[in-house]
């Protein structure tokens, strides 16, 4: 789970320092900095992603910015697997004038590894430093922390390389470390001790402790997921592959929509907990049906019978793609949701922050969304008000464009989730809307308009407004009297 984020020379981020909450929320107006945060993210996953598909050819292992290629026409997806965005070169994301782009990273992962649980430790502290120059990666530093153990390291190329300590001793094994230039796996062992008195399921028990220790890194960077702003499907029904994909960590859309119709027939629980999901948030159910020609379609159910899903609202169906790659992955894991708001209505988007909220509770997930919905926002701070999230497990950024550089600012909220200085942003044009709307109006008009708690009569006359309370009106009311 991410805890620190920090963007040098990156697009609109000079110098962006981030403290990240199991719930941050990013607002602001567009072409502020929210959506490279995520893309920054993204590069670094991105490496890790083509490491894993040597049958490319690809050897990128020190490079942010991978040259676009093409892949064999025989792929099942469209694009290769292991791209997750494309912006460009490294020119086009660095700023002007600037040297090197830095992305820092700090976070805690849940230990999965055997022998490291059998040590106490179930969960590793990590901190890891780049900064790229010319594309490639010409310094990076960083420490992981569990346990007994602490590992650091600073990596300089030619100018020099330490790492502390150089050897760990497990079960009278002791093992070589070393750094090297390559992102996702930037330290590693290089070799050690095998006397021949010990058992071999010691030596078995040390060379697990050590994957777990000196592939933190790589484990923390692959339990990154973006989850893109473009979703819904476009067609009917899709082609079923050989075998489920292992996440939904792609590029294209019409990739993702394959990966989707690729999963659930594979995974029955998966089709169960999307259900689930839908069923509290819109009153649907989903299924697949296998047809001809090893294809794939997705269904909804709901009061009035069965349906192609596609047929449903494309709020619906779009939210599929949000809440899939949720499903699938581990408990701890982070996800970078770009505008879940789009094609909702206003109160499925508010019922949606309740949903984040459900999942962070019960798995551990921790979600990073950039959102310009006041309902989504609202959602969140009436779960701090009702205690069911504490002001330690939830931030609020505000991002603004300040001639080019990225501003940010914490908002500061309070126990009863009231934000000190108000929401900036998303109630200076309701406000205008209001008065270009009495603008509009007659003179001689009277404008009732009942408030949640009062009624609020305004007399328009000529420029001159005045206002009336009245606490004894029924809420949500709104009528205009000739």
């Amino acid at each position: 789970m991410l805890q620190k984020i920090k963007i040098q020379n990156f697009k609109l981020h000079k110098d962006t320092s981030l403290e990240i909450k199991p719930i941050t929320l990013f607002i602001g107006q567009n072409n502020s900095g929210k959506s490279s945060i995520f893309q920054a993210l993204q590069l670094i996953k991105q490496n890790l992603k083509i490491l894993e598909h040597p049958e490319y050819s690809e050897r990128y292992e020190n490079i942010l910015v991978p040259p676009k290629s093409f892949k064999p026409t025989q792929d099942f997806y469209y694009f290769y697997p292991n791209r997750l965005l494309d912006i460009g070169s490294f020119q086009d994301v660095i700023r002007k004038d600037e040297r090197f782009i830095g992305i820092s990273i700090e976070g805690n992962i849940p230990t999965k590894n055997r022998a490291l649980q059998d040590k106490s430790i179930e969960n590793l502290q990590v901190r890891y430093e780049m900064k790229f120059q010319n594309n490639i990666l010409k310094y990076h530093s960083g420490e992981i922390k569990g346990g007994e153990y602490h590992i650091k390291w600073d990596w300089r190329g030619e100018m020099g390389i330490k790492i502390s300590p150089d050897k760990i001793k497990i079960d009278e094994i002791e093992i070589t470390l070393q750094a090297q230039n390559v992102i996702s796996q930037p330290i590693f062992s290089s070799g050690y001790s095998n006397p021949s008195s010990i058992p071999s399921e010691i030596q078995a028990n040390a060379v697990e402790l050590k994957d777990g220790l000196v592939n933190s890194i790589r484990d923390f960077i692959d339990s990154i997921h973006a989850i893109y702003g473009l979703r819904g499907f476009e067609e009917n029904s899709y082609p079923l592959s050989d075998k489920p994909p292992s996440d939904n960590d792609f590029m294209l859309l019409y990739d993702r929509s394959l990966a989707i119709n690729s999963l659930l027939p594979y995974n029955r629980e998966l089709e169960s907990q999307l259900s689930s999901w839908f069923k509290n948030l819109l009153g649907v159910e989903i299924s697949f049906e296998l047809l001809p020609g090893k294809t794939v379609k997705i269904k909804a159910k709901n009061a009035y019978g069965e349906t192609s899903f596609i047929n449903e609202g494309l709020g619906i169906h779009q939210l599929l793609f949000i809440f899939l790659p949720i499903a699938i992955a581990q408990q701890s894991h982070t996800f970078l949701i770009e505008e879940p708001e789009a094609h909702l209505h206003p109160k499925a988007q508010s019922d949606i922050s309740s949903i984040f909220l459900k999942i962070y509770k019960k798995e551990n997930k921790q979600f990073l969304i950039a959102t310009h919905s006041e309902h989504i926002l609202f959602g969140f701070l009436n779960a701090i008000a009702k205690k069911e999230i504490s002001l330690d497990e939830i931030a609020i950024y505000y991002f603004k464009n300040e001639k080019g550089v990225a501003e940010i600012s914490k908002l500061n909220i309070d126990e009863y989730g009231r934000v000190l200085g108000g929401l900036p942003g998303f109630f200076e044009q309701n406000i205008r809307n209001v008065i270009d709307f009495l603008d509009a109006l007659d003179s001689k008009i009277v404008i009732k308009y009942i408030s949640i708690k009062n009624a609020i009569v305004v007399f328009r006359k000529l420029s001159l407004l005045k206002f009336k309370v009245s606490p004894k009106r029924n809420p949500y009311c709104l009528k205009w009297i000739y």
